[in-house]
């Protein structure tokens, strides 16, 4: 699987928002979208408690920690910031999500969520959007990165800067020959039909 390139930004970034959210430095978060040949995308997101406390009321008394009964109670919460806090495109069409699962962090302090989007197969353009960036503050920056089998892209979101883009290096699906098909079977029908006709005219001509 093809990784994505990293600026040094990006890789300071994602030194400080380790892998499974064991960690997590609020105000600093990463994705990862994991494009297949089938159009399905794999997406997992980490963000600080803290973070996610400002899209939903998961951190009730405001330490910025969750425990694992936590996390189960808010799954309805999580399925919501899956289908409407994240915009996955294939081709400008829209990929429906639905919630895989949730890894809490070691310290319970951060959380991964990772979810499915389903594309139609092999899109030449992936395109994602960070909806729920909107409500940070300015000063966070999120490490999105895009990966397909044959390309990725890597960049620092911000609250105003919220979409990445991959060419997915995917041709698009030839066209079929249904067409064609159509077009000749109906002519044929045509043809038969005015065969028909003038058979039925040459039966009812008077003969002398």
């Amino acid at each position: 699987m093809r990784r994505a390139a990293t600026t040094p930004l990006l890789a300071a970034l994602l030194a400080l928002a380790p892998a499974k959210a064991a960690a997590h430095t609020v105000g600093i978060s990463k994705s990862t979208f994991t494009l297949a040949e089938s159009g399905v995308v794999e997406a997992e997101i980490s963000l600080s408690v803290r973070d996610l406390a400002r899209l939903m009321p998961i951190d009730r008394d405001g330490d910025g920690l969750m425990d694992a009964a936590e996390v189960q109670a808010h799954k309805g919460d999580f399925e919501g910031f899956v289908h409407d806090a994240v915009d996955v495109f294939g081709d400008a069409a829209a990929c429906p999500g639905t919630l895989v699962g949730t890894t809490l962090g070691e310290r319970g302090d951060g959380l991964e969520i990772r979810a499915r989007y389903a594309c139609k197969p092999r899109p030449a353009r992936l395109a994602v959007t960070a909806r729920y960036m909107t409500t940070f503050d300015d000063a966070h920056r999120h490490a999105a990165s895009l990966v397909s089998p044959t390309a990725s892209k890597a960049r620092v979101l911000t609250v105003t800067d919220r979409q990445v883009e991959l060419d997915t290096g995917f041709t698009p699906p030839a066209p079929t020959s249904g067409g064609n098909t159509n077009l000749w079977a109906a002519l044929a029908g045509v043809l038969v039909a005015a065969g028909l006709a003038i058979w039925w005219r040459k039966r009812r001509r008077p003969t002398s």
